[in-house]
């Protein structure tokens, strides 16, 4: 699930993940508890990072609730710009570096 620079909606070609991801969980009730871990690229603040990525797991969040997914399965939380799994210098890394991931309730959500 990606994002634009500096914004929490989803880009279009998500969806394919997003409908994979929601019949997984609908899939595994044993997955009680699921987060929803919002990153960012390394543009702007901590604090504005922070409450973007906020915003990014929520709309994920969101988009899993209209899809079937039981909302108490799940939390939202942003990571701001920890973490990143590319290169922070080229705007393709950046891009990478703007995403949600799905994490095991205790696994650490900000964490690689």
């Amino acid at each position: 699930m990606k994002f634009a620079h500096d914004r929490a909606e989803l880009l279009s070609g998500s969806e394919p993940v997003l409908y994979a991801a929601a019949a997984a969980l609908r899939a595994h009730p044993e997955l009680a508890s699921v987060v929803i871990a919002g990153f960012g690229d390394s543009h702007g603040s901590v604090k504005r990072n922070l409450d973007l990525t906020t915003r990014r797991a929520a709309a994920v969040r969101t988009w899993f609730i209209h899809h079937s997914v039981a909302s108490s399965r799940m939390s939202a939380v942003g990571c701001g710009s920890a973490s990143p799994i590319a290169s922070k210098e080229t705007e393709e890394g950046r891009a990478e570096n703007r995403r949600v991931e799905l994490k095991a309730a205790g696994a650490g959500a900000c964490a690689r």
